[in-house]
């Protein structure tokens, strides 16, 4: 007669469950990662991902524990090498602290 009074409950949608998740906050962080993983790739035109990771537990018959985690890894942007020049304390310079500077003198447009 259990059988009888079990109640055939609709399945619900994944998506009503995730907002469920931590009172709501997992579904707002998710809502606020997406974009920043989309701007990256768009921005470096290389892969990125978001990956939501749910890991499911019991602690009885009837209930199960459902534990939230996301990650991220964004595309990062190419770096192009510079030169440096090194002074004698080790420290770094755009231009060669051993070569002097000119002076450069603007010369009159002659005239015509």
């Amino acid at each position: 007669m259990a059988d009888e009074k079990t109640i055939k409950l609709k399945r619900r949608d994944f998506q009503d469950v995730l907002t469920d998740l931590d009172n709501g906050e997992f579904h707002n962080q998710l809502t606020e990662l997406l974009p920043r993983v989309v701007k990256a790739v768009l921005e470096t035109h290389k892969a990125g991902s978001l990956t939501i990771t749910l890991s499911i537990t019991t602690d009885s018959d009837r209930t199960v524990l459902v534990k939230p985690k996301v990650s991220t890894k964004l595309p990062t942007k190419s770096t192009h090498e510079t030169v440096l020049f090194s002074d004698e304390e080790g420290g770094v310079h755009r231009h060669d602290p051993r070569q002097q500077a000119f002076k450069v003198v603007q010369m009159p447009k002659p005239n015509t």
